[in-house]
C-alpha cells in the first residue's frame, strides 16, 4: 500500500516528532533529493525577551542552509506562522513548517512538515 499526504497544493514529503538529545542540541536535515542533496541545520537561539524570528543563512559551498530560530522558547509552543520556504527542487518550492515546545529542563520537542509544490493536479 501507498499513501501519499496533500496539503492545498503541496504533498507532504515528511512529518516528525523529535524530541531533542539535550538543551543545546541542534536539529539537522540531511535531504537528498535524487538529484541534489543539502543539509538544512535548525540553530535555536535567543533568551525568550523578544519576537520570534527565523534568520536564515546560505552555504553554498557546503549546501547548507542554516535557520537560527530566535526566541522559540514558550514551553506551550512557539511555531512558523507560515511555512519558511528552504529549497528550489526542478522548479517546485521546498518549505518547512515547525512548532517547538520546551519542557521543563530546556529540552526542545520540534514538531515538522516539509511540504513539496506541485505542478500537476491531483
Amino acid at each position: 500500500m501507498n499513501i501519499k499526504l496533500f496539503s492545498g497544493q503541496y504533498e507532504i514529503i515528511n512529518s516528525s516528532t523529535v524530541m531533542l538529545f539535550d538543551k543545546d542540541s541542534n536539529l539537522i536535515f540531511e535531504i537528498d533529493t535524487g538529484d541534489f542533496k543539502f543539509t538544512v541545520e535548525l540553530l535555536f537561539v535567543g533568551d525568550g525577551q523578544g519576537n520570534k524570528i527565523i534568520n536564515r543563512t546560505i552555504d553554498t559551498e557546503k549546501n547548507k542552509i542554516t535557520l537560527a530560530c530566535n526566541n522559540f522558547t514558550n514551553v506551550f509552543g512557539t511555531n512558523t506562522s507560515i511555512p519558511v520556504s528552504i529549497a528550489t527542487i526542478n522548479g517546485k518550492g521546498m518549505f518547512l513548517h515547525l512548532d517547538v515546545s520546551l519542557m521543563e529542563d530546556g529540552i526542545r520537542i520540534v514538531n515538522y512538515t516539509i511540504f513539496l509544490e506541485r505542478k500537476d493536479n491531483i
